[in-house]
């Protein structure tokens, strides 16, 4: 297996893309780059994307992240290594299949904007409100494609979900574990 490390890491050859600690602007432009180049390869196997992340990060990168990944002509399995946190629960949702250690924690959350030293009026307010619904809505459909039941799946995401691999299973957010000793073989289940 790979090391994830921070930032964005690749292997064209293999067909493997690695994301670590934090999501910020430059990492949703540098997984563009990784994935086209893999995608010019044309494996025939999926894409692997290992995912490490402790800190979230940018919002909108997280989503781009994901968007690129459900528009790939190549299928994009991901793996959730250690902790996934925030926009990198996000990402693991956007993989054609989800993987995750035994290990693995996944936190989830509703999106949070933090504000330093900005007025803002009534209308201000509300238009961040409405802003920030708009994404929570986007999270919550990504989570609810595959993971079920939807209502319980809704009462965690109110809350700071942390959930362990198993718990994640039984709510269909990912669909499997494998140890780590095996994350080097991955390439057996891209079928």
């Amino acid at each position: 297996m790979p090391s994830v490390k921070d930032g964005v890491h690749y292997d064209v050859v293999n067909g493997w893309i690695s994301i670590g600690n934090q999501i910020k602007n430059i990492t949703a432009i540098q997984f563009e780059k990784a994935l086209c180049k893999i995608s010019r390869k044309k494996i025939k196997k999926p894409i692997i994307v290992f995912l490490d992340g402790k800190m979230g990060g940018d919002v909108y990168a997280c989503i781009k992240i994901g968007e690129l990944m459900e528009n790939s002509q190549t299928p994009i399995f991901t793996i959730a290594t250690n902790v996934v946190f925030s926009g990198f629960f996000y990402i693991l949702q956007a993989g054609k299949k989800r993987f995750a250690t035994p290990e693995t924690k996944l936190i989830f959350h509703r999106v949070t904007q933090y504000y330093e030293n900005v007025g803002m009026n009534a209308s201000d307010m509300l238009e961040g409100a409405e802003a920030l619904l708009l994404l929570d809505n986007m999270q919550l459909s990504l989570f609810f494609k595959r993971g079920r039941p939807l209502k319980k799946i809704f009462e965690l995401f109110r809350k700071e979900a942390r959930l362990t691999s198993a718990q994640a299973l039984k709510f269909k957010l990912i669909d499997g574990i494998v140890p780590k000793s095996s994350l080097n073989k991955m390439r057996k289940y891209a079928k």
